[in-house]
């Protein structure tokens, strides 16, 4: 989803920076969805330590002009996880997620079980009388596309979860997992954004996000996601024009925009770095370790500041460096995500972003 329609407001009039953590801090899932690389059982919730850490942290950035927005709170379905009671009754976990504007989930819908009616109840008494909102987001398997059976059951499943809910903010989007669609049935299908963008508007009332869940592959090489990368850049290309544009909820860089909406990823008392390619992107790779000691925003600030700086330093020998978007892609940190695996070519879709920013090439 574009920042500008999580905020709600146009970059021009915003005044502060907007501050979300995807908190991976769920065990357990009983589903193996295809293109998924989550790791089901490594997370062990908030401890202590870490709610001392991740409050100084917000503290910090509420004294620096930082609105806490969105908290992701996974990775695993949150109907089925083993310890998503746990986590979510935890009073530390309260203290943390209210801070924020929205707290945000994900399930598969496939079942309507004793604890998805025990969780829902959880959120209605502990979260929504402190007036954040919620979503909870469908995972959708791409395989399921033409399967009229699944996507009733789900869209009923996920239905009646929606209507249990008593928040003042209530939505649900539909997520796709991204993996070689050009080895399935539907590859050709989805050559055709403006029909899919359909299908989807009218099941689940919602347009499409590309999750890259295999940044969370351990081991991921080059190829793997350079193929990935290379695929969803040939859909975006191939399908966003003029009057198609205005389905696509991924911030495509404009030129006229400031990215004032920052995300990090937390997982068994460490923070992590979030490219924003096509949408937030969450590994757990060294490589996007953020160090810190202190655990306020001032050392967060400094990291970006070395990002940008080391961004712009390297841009010799790639075709970024006359790029129109390089600033853009450069706050995005979509250079750091290229200098990761080495490459120097354009992992975006450029043709798009053409588009959305009545460019000609």
């Amino acid at each position: 989803m574009s920042d500008k329609e999580r905020i709600g407001v146009s970059y021009s009039k915003a005044h502060t920076f907007y501050l979300d953590l995807n908190f991976d801090v769920f065990r357990g899932c009983q589903y193996s969805c295809e293109g998924c690389h989550v790791n089901k059982t490594g997370h062990n919730g908030f401890t202590d330590h870490d709610y001392d850490n991740l409050k100084r942290l917000l503290d910090t950035a509420q004294d620096s002009n930082y609105q806490p927005l969105i908290a992701i709170v996974g990775p695993t379905d949150v109907f089925s996880a083993n310890t998503a009671e746990e986590v979510l009754g935890n009073p530390r976990t309260v203290d943390l997620l209210r801070r924020f504007e929205k707290i945000s989930f994900i399930s598969t819908f496939l079942a309507h079980t004793e604890q998805t009616e025990r969780v829902v109840q959880l959120l209605n008494n502990q979260y929504a009388p402190t007036g954040v909102g919620i979503e909870v987001n469908v995972g959708f398997e791409m395989r399921h596309l033409h399967n009229e059976g699944y996507i009733q059951h789900v869209k009923d499943n996920r239905q009646k979860v929606l209507d249990l809910l008593r928040f003042s903010s209530v939505a649900s989007f539909a997520s796709f997992n991204v993996f070689d669609y050009s080895r399935t049935k539907f590859g050709d299908f989805l050559r055709d954004y403006s029909n899919l963008h359909q299908m989807i508007e009218e099941v689940y009332g919602t347009d499409i996000d590309f999750n890259f869940s295999l940044g969370r592959k351990d081991g991921l090489t080059q190829a793997e996601f350079t193929d990935a990368a290379d695929q969803i850049k040939e859909i975006f290309n191939h399908n966003i024009r003029e009057d198609t544009v205005e389905h696509v909820r991924f911030s495509l860089g404009k030129l006229t925009d400031s990215l004032v909406e920052r995300q990090y990823n937390f997982s068994n008392g460490e923070l992590y770095y979030s490219p924003m390619f096509y949408e937030r992107y969450v590994s757990y790779n060294p490589y996007f370790k953020i160090p810190l000691s202190e655990w306020t925003i001032d050392e967060i600030e400094k990291y970006e500041d070395n990002v940008t700086t080391t961004q712009y330093n390297n841009v010799l020998g790639k075709e970024c460096g006359s790029c129109r978007y390089l600033g853009s892609c450069v706050n995005r940190g979509i250079l750091h995500l290229m200098d990761q695996h080495d490459l120097r070519q354009c992992i975006i879709a450029k043709d798009a972003m053409d588009v959305a920013n009545h460019e000609h090439s």
